[in-house]
Order: structure tokens, then C-alpha cells, then sequence
């Protein structure tokens, strides 16, 4: 596809594109889980955020690759709809799907891979977070590299995109809105002449309302850049970043970089300021005591509070058990649970209720994903069976309220590609 075709998609007609059951029952699923299975002939489909708007419709953001190389082997309106004609070798694309409060598809269109939805009910509008390939030109050297792209659209999807312009990679994976200013937090390779594996976190604040044209360009908008934080450390390796946490006036977010070579990992803690990054380095002494100083300790989750720091974390390549950790703000191990493992930890997901109680999504002695709900002392409650197959991957768990998450799962397999999400009640 070409690149003009791909940076002004916005200004063509959008195609409306109505799917009959997309959503599929299974009775053999526990009462408390309702599924939706998002499947689309000769595709493979990622959703990495879901977001619902004060009616209960869904905004569903992620990629879609054209596995089938053969037109006819395809689904017919997304071919239509991506402008997929003939033989495809395409990358994986951006996709946006819009739903009912059922999850009843209404609209799907083309777009930047998104990675984080945020919406303002005031305005109505959703924000997203998403990501371009493009191909750069600089200092004499010619390369493609990962650019941040924020979208800003309603229900029907009448969107607009504006750019990030970096000189080097920079991989958009959150974003957190401040009135007017918004904070992209991103892993980036700026040392574009050594390592292209070694990376940082950056977080660049931007203001839709501050932009200029790009002259070799002129169809597209770029934001201007208003200030831009990196990560302090040249640490070894791809780095992976948490979620964001706020807390009063400051941001709270965990990196951690896996060094091929040695495996050995670098883990960090970040607090956010107005314009100032700061490191609490206790927490990586934290993690190291608590996996009996092990070199190579992976973050799954960590989330901060008003007066606690809440980690889950496993030793690399280990199927003994992952690790809960709660401290003070001053890194006093208040509480902490060892999980045993049924399967290797790299992708089990936690998430916090807003009552305190803890859910976890880990692999079951049957080799499905089960949820695992803890009281506010890591005492266990309950487990209830998800009955989706290890083989698939949880992209997204969060909490709708006390008693009320949600979770999507995909799958990497050449037989299989739906996208599935289940809701679920942990009543």
C-alpha cells in the first residue's frame, strides 16, 4: 500500500462495514463470562485497547494482517475496506472497529495501528494513541522507523490524524491526557548508529493545538513537540514499560530491558513530575532480594497507589512461580505472595478493583487461562475458568468495577486467528 495512500487515508470516505454474528456463545463457558469472538476470513486480528462511551458503545483499536495471500481466500468487505486487491504481502495494518454495547460490530475502517484509547465524555470524543512505519531521511541515511500518531475521532468515526516526527524509532505504548497537553510515553532507539535493539523510554508532550505542516508533506499535520524526557540509562536490550499510574500530581510507570546476550535484566522505576523524571532505586533492590538476587527478573504488571507500590514480577524462564510484592513508598515489603506456575509467566496479567481485591490471569493445571480473585491479603477467592487455551495470549485486562473485568485474548497460530473478548463477572 502506498505511503501517501496510507498518511491520508482520513481525507477519503470511510466505508461502513455491518457484520451478523460476530459474537459467538459458548455453552460451555462458566455463567459468569459472556465471549465475543471477532473473526474475519484469511485475517488475523490483534486488539489492543477497548474503550466504551457514555451510551455503551465500544471503540475497539489494533492491527490486522492478511494472512491468505489469494483474494478469494480473504473476507470480501475488509479486502473493500483496506483496499486489498490480488495477491497481498502487506505488514500488518491499522484497524479501527466500532460496536454496539453488545459488541455487535457497526463500523470498521482503516487506520494507524492504536495502541491506547482514551475518551472525554464532555466532548465526546476519543483519543488514540497509535503508531506509523514510515520512511526516514536523515543525516544521509535512508531507514524505516516506528513514529508516534494521535487520532482524535466520535462514534462514526470521523477521525483525524496528527504526527510525531522523531529523527530515529519511537514506539508510542501509552498516553495520558493533561486538559490540553497530551503525555506520549513511548520506547525509542535514538542511538540510531549503535544497537538498534538497545532502547529508552521517552515521554514527549504535545497539544493538538500547536502543530505545523510537514513541506514534504503538506497532507499531513505534525504536533509540535513542547518537551521531551528520556530515560537516563543505556541499558542493554528491548525495554518493556508498564502502565501508567497517577498518583495526586505525578506518574509512576516500571521499565525493564532484557539483554540477549547475557540475560540479564536492567528493572527501573520512574516518578513523573511536570517536566522531571526521577528514579526511585530502591524497587530494582526490592526485586532483587525478593527472586534471591537473580540477574534476570521480568515485570508483568506494576501499579502505584496513594501509599503503596504493587509489582508482579517472575525470574526469567522459570515455571516455579511468579511473585506479588506490596511496599510502602518507601520500598518496605508490606506484603508478598509466591504463585506456583503451571507454564511459563511471561504473559500472565494482573489488574487491581477498585474495592483492593486483586485479579489474576494465569495458565490453569489444564492448560487454559483461568481468572484468579484474591482478597486484599492474597488470599485466594475464587477461580473461574476462561476455557480459552494457553495457545492464546491476554493483550488487555482491566477492571470495569468491584466486581466486573475484561479481558482480550489473541492468538499467533496458522489454523486459528480470532481475536477473542470475554467480560466477566467475579461476583
Amino acid at each position: 500500500m502506498k505511503k501517501k495512500t496510507l498518511l491520508s487515508f482520513f481525507i477519503c470516505a470511510f466505508i461502513s462495514l455491518q457484520i451478523k454474528g460476530q459474537t459467538i456463545t459458548n455453552y460451555s463457558l462458566p455463567k459468569q463470562i459472556t465471549q465475543h469472538s471477532f473473526n474475519f476470513k484469511g485475517f488475523a486480528l490483534t486488539l489492543n485497547d477497548d474503550v466504551a462511551d457514555e451510551k455503551g458503545n465500544h471503540l475497539l483499536a489494533g492491527e490486522i494482517h492478511a494472512f491468505e495471500k489469494e483474494e478469494q481466500d480473504r473476507d470480501t468487505m475488509i479486502n473493500r475496506v483496506f483496499e486489498l486487491k490480488g495477491v497481498v504481502y502487506d505488514d500488518k495494518l491499522g484497524i479501527l472497529i466500532t460496536t454496539d454495547k453488545n459488541y455487535k460490530i457497526t463500523k470498521i475502517v482503516r487506520s494507524f495501528i492504536g495502541e491506547k484509547i482514551m475518551y472525554d465524555t464532555y466532548k465526546k470524543q476519543f483519543t488514540i494513541g497509535a503508531l506509523f512505519f514510515d520512511y526516514l531521511k536523515v543525516d544521509g541515511r535512508s531507514f524505516s522507523a516506528w513514529q508516534p500518531v494521535i487520532i482524535t475521532t466520535d462514534i462514526t468515526l470521523k477521525a483525524r490524524a496528527f504526527f510525531v516526527q522523531r529523527p530515529y524509532s519511537c514506539i508510542l505504548k501509552n498516553i495520558i491526557i493533561e486538559k490540553d497537553k497530551i503525555k506520549i510515553f513511548a520506547r525509542s532507539n535514538s542511538n540510531v548508529t549503535d544497537n538498534k535493539s538497545d532502547e529508552k523510554a521517552e515521554v514527549i508532550t504535545v497539544s493538538l493545538s500547536k502543530t505545523h505542516v510537514d513541506t514534504a508533506r503538506p497532507w499531513i499535520k505534525v504536533l509540535d513537540i513542547l518537551s521531551i524526557l528520556q530515560t537516563p540509562h543505556n541499558d542493554r536490550g528491548r525495554l518493556e514499560l508498564s502502565d501508567i499510574s497517577k498518583i495526586g500530581n505525578d506518574y509512576y510507570f516500571s521499565t525493564y530491558n532484557l539483554n540477549q546476550f547475557n540475560l540479564k535484566t536492567s528493572n527501573h522505576l520512574y516518578c513523573l513530575t511536570k517536566d522531571k523524571l526521577t528514579e526511585k532505586h530502591s524497587f530494582a533492590d526490592v526485586l532483587k532480594l525478593s527472586h534471591n538476587f537473580s540477574d534476570w527478573i521480568n515485570i508483568n504488571e506494576f501499579f502505584a497507589a496513594e501509599t503503596n507500590f504493587i509489582s508482579l514480577t517472575h525470574t526469567g524462564a522459570t515455571k516455579k512461580e511468579i511473585i506479588y510484592t506490596k511496599t510502602d513508598t518507601l520500598f518496605n515489603v508490606l506484603l508478598q505472595k509466591k504463585i506456583p506456575l503451571n507454564d511459563y509467566a511471561d504473559f500472565y496479567k494482573m489488574s487491581l478493583l477498585p474495592n483492593g481485591n486483586t485479579l489474576l490471569v494465569a495458565v490453569n493445571k489444564t492448560e487454559s487461562w483461568s481468572y484468579y480473585l484474591y482478597d486484599k491479603n492474597m488470599e485466594l477467592l475464587k477461580e473461574i475458568d476462561s476455557n480459552i487455551s494457553k495457545k492464546y495470549y491476554p493483550q488487555n485486562l482491566q477492571s470495569i468495577s468491584n466486581t466486573a473485568i475484561k479481558c482480550i485474548f489473541y492468538i499467533d497460530n496458522v489454523n486459528k486467528k480470532d481475536c477473542l473478548l470475554q467480560t466477566v463477572s467475579v461476583n
